[in-house]
């Protein structure tokens, strides 16, 4: 009796599978969570000439809103699963959530990534909303 290998592949492959999955199930989800040491590290770590001016920490622990010294002074910190990522954008991509008071909105580079909406209280929604427009208001002298 001959066992035929194209029989054999999908045993070996759900196998695989089914140890794949008995290792996540026991790992868990692995997200990191985003705090001012972790956004501290990370600024220093990628652009070192850097500093922070000011931080919107979103309520989640999943984002942060940073301001630094620099010509293009907006960061986004994110996590992406066990790591965290540092963006650069724009006074444009930041608006706050008009339905809700205590919502800021960031919109990502393109349409395959949704917008990444920061918790926070109404006060730190309206000083950002004061700083985004005097951030516009200086590009726009610039140009």
């Amino acid at each position: 009796m001959q066992i035929e290998p194209y029989i054999l592949l999908p045993i070996a492959a759900s196998f695989v599978l089914i140890v794949i999955v008995f290792i996540r199930a026991v790992a868990g989800p692995r997200n990191v969570i985003i705090s001012k040491e972790n956004c501290s590290e990370l600024l220093s770590f990628e652009e070192p000439e850097n500093k922070i001016e000011r931080l919107l920490l979103s309520l989640d622990n999943a984002a942060a809103l940073m301001l630094t010294n620099n010509e293009n002074p907006l960061r986004l910190v994110r996590r992406h699963g066990d790591k965290v990522v540092l963006q650069t954008l724009n006074p444009s991509d930041i608006e706050p959530v008009t339905d809700q008071s205590d919502l800021i909105s960031i919109h990502r580079q393109d349409f395959s990534h949704p917008a990444i909406k920061i918790s926070c209280t109404a006060d730190e929604v309206s000083t950002w909303v004061a700083i985004l427009d005097d951030l516009s208001s200086s590009q726009l002298s610039k140009a």
